[in-house]
């Protein structure tokens, strides 16, 4: 989890990093990458509170 959330990090770094300098396609490229890290993170989030909810 704490390994998703560093690359989450990185990816909206690279994003800013991509406007600063008007990169379209570099933009594109990580807010898609970060699409898919952020549904990940969803995806444990939802496994974990249905296996801790019921104890």
């Amino acid at each position: 989890m704490r390994l998703l959330i560093q690359k989450r990090v990185l990816c909206l770094k690279k994003i800013q990093k991509a406007k600063n300098k008007k990169d379209e396609a570099a933009m594109i490229r990580n807010k898609k990458k970060h699409d898919r890290i952020e549904k990940e993170i969803s995806d444990w989030q939802g496994m974990l509170t249905k296996k801790y909810a019921g104890k």
